[in-house]
């Protein structure tokens, strides 16, 4: 099973315009132009449904190591975060989402703040950000190995 992480991530290198820059999960490598999924706080169940499956959020930001030394640069470095947005809403809208694992489905991808320039770095690199959500449906557990309701359970007996 793949993690959530790791759908994003495949998810996100179908967007031509993040230039085939490597995508790396919590950490931003020393080179210009890497990008980088980063797991958040948040709720992680947002609804609790009858039949035992749930509506889950998986809060998120996507950050980008680019050159911040003019500002053509960083004009450039916010467009691509309003570009990135909008391709968001537009994959979500399409219906193509992130490929999860089985009793999971992808329902939306979405920005949640502006791109912004969150650390400005000494040698004319900064790091943006965007806040992100990731919504997805998460069908009931099921054990591998159920207990039969007409099967009398012995309290003493420790279980097979």
């Amino acid at each position: 099973m793949s993690s959530i992480s790791d759908a994003l991530v495949t998810w996100f290198k179908t967007n031509t315009s993040l230039t085939n820059a490597p995508v790396w999960i919590d950490n931003l490598g020393p080179g210009v132009t890497e990008y980088s999924i980063n797991p958040g706080p948040g709720a992680r169940i947002l609804e609790s449904y009858i039949n035992g499956s749930s509506l889950r959020a998986y809060p998120f930001t996507f950050n980008a190591m680019v050159n911040t030394n003019t500002d053509a640069e960083r004009l450039a470095n916010i467009g691509f975060f309003e570009t990135l947005a909008d391709w968001m809403e537009g994959q979500t809208e399409a219906g193509s989402l992130p490929t999860l694992a089985s009793g999971q489905t992808a329902e939306s991808v979405t920005a949640d703040s502006w791109g912004y320039l969150w650390e400005k770095g000494k040698s004319g690199t900064g790091v943006y950000q965007v806040q992100c959500t990731f919504i997805y449906t998460q069908a009931p557990y099921t054990p591998e190995d159920p207990i039969d309701p007409e099967e009398p359970v012995d309290p003493e007996e420790p279980p097979a």
